[in-house]
């Protein structure tokens, strides 16, 4: 029995990450440092180190694909 209830709770945090992982992959971001735009994958985001999030403002500690700087960076409104 407690082997089932530890499968369905791994299970159910996998999805508790894909789902935020798929939230935060919506809109692109933008590096604060050399203000590039760029997208990441879902799967990227799902297992992103923390601290994840910035104050509840939805900026996103992220490593910018351009300058290699981690930083909070934040969503734009920028479309293709």
């Amino acid at each position: 029995m407690q082997v089932i209830i530890a499968i369905v709770s791994i299970v159910f945090i996998f999805i508790f990450l894909a789902i935020e992982g798929l939230v935060n992959s919506r809109k692109p971001y933008a590096c604060p440092n050399c203000g590039h735009i760029f997208i990441k994958k879902w799967y990227a985001l799902m297992f992103k180190s923390s601290p994840p999030v910035k104050d509840g403002s939805g900026e996103l500690r992220l490593k910018c694909p351009a300058c290699k700087k981690v930083d909070f960076c934040v969503h734009t409104n920028y479309e293709d």
